[in-house]
C-alpha cells in the first residue's frame, strides 16, 4: 500500500494512523493530523491520497 509513499499503523486495537513512509509522519490532508483513525477511515485516506497522486501524476505528464 505505500507505491505513492504513504501506508497505514495500527496503533492501537481499533485505532489507526496513515504515515508517510520516506518521513514516519504522520499524514496532514485538508488540515487534519490522521490519527486516531479507524481502519475503514484509514484505507478511505490511502485511497483518496492515492487519487490525488495519480492525478499529480497526470498533470506532470501531460504535453505543454
Amino acid at each position: 500500500m505505500s507505491s505513492n509513499g504513504y501506508s497505514m499503523r495500527q496503533d492501537s486495537p481499533g485505532k489507526w494512523t496513515v504515515y508517510d513512509t520516506y518521513s514516519g509522519k504522520p499524514v496532514v490532508y485538508n488540515d487534519i493530523v490522521q490519527t486516531n483513525l479507524t481502519e475503514d477511515d484509514a484505507n478511505e485516506i490511502l485511497e483518496l491520497l492515492r487519487q490525488d497522486y495519480i492525478e499529480k501524476s497526470t498533470e506532470r505528464n501531460k504535453p505543454a
